[in-house]
């Protein structure tokens, strides 16, 4: 028995990663416009409740990667 992974594993998990991506960004986008809300504007709103949960106030420039 060996404990090496297969030589394709770094990539198939790199491609079911993107796969998750995409899923759920496509999930995002519809919840977005079943609420009216552009998919940006549920970014921003994710990041302004995460910097509330991490106690940090919100800068005029939030963004989801720079918010919290």
């Amino acid at each position: 028995m060996t404990d090496e992974l297969p030589p394709d594993h770094g990539l198939r998990t790199v491609h079911q990663l993107r796969a998750l991506t995409v899923e759920l960004d496509l999930l995002a986008a519809d919840f977005a416009r079943r609420n009216d809300l552009h998919p940006t504007d549920l970014r921003a709103l994710i990041a302004l409740l995460d910097a509330a949960r991490a106690g940090t106030p919100p800068r005029p420039a939030c963004s989801a990667a720079n918010c919290a």
